[in-house]
């Protein structure tokens, strides 16, 4: 996947994925084991959703004592 077709948010990277059948955009963080999933209706609420997912990932993993994984 090329750096032009992902988003970013610090060193994370996220994908871009598109259903036909539910007309939504969705993805995941990429390369971390911990599974950080996220959509949105466009491109800028796909974005919106990536960057307080990671975020939410973040707090979650400082809460439970978890060392987030960073790609």
């Amino acid at each position: 996947m090329s750096e032009e077709h992902v988003l970013k948010h610090g060193p994370y990277r996220g994908s871009i994925e598109f259903s036909h059948d539910d007309n939504i955009f969705h993805g995941r963080v990429l390369n971390i084991t911990d599974m950080v999933t996220y959509e949105g209706e466009s491109l800028d609420a796909l974005e919106k959703d990536f960057k307080e997912s990671v975020d939410e990932y973040l707090v979650f993993c400082q809460e439970i004592g978890h060392c987030p994984e960073t790609c």
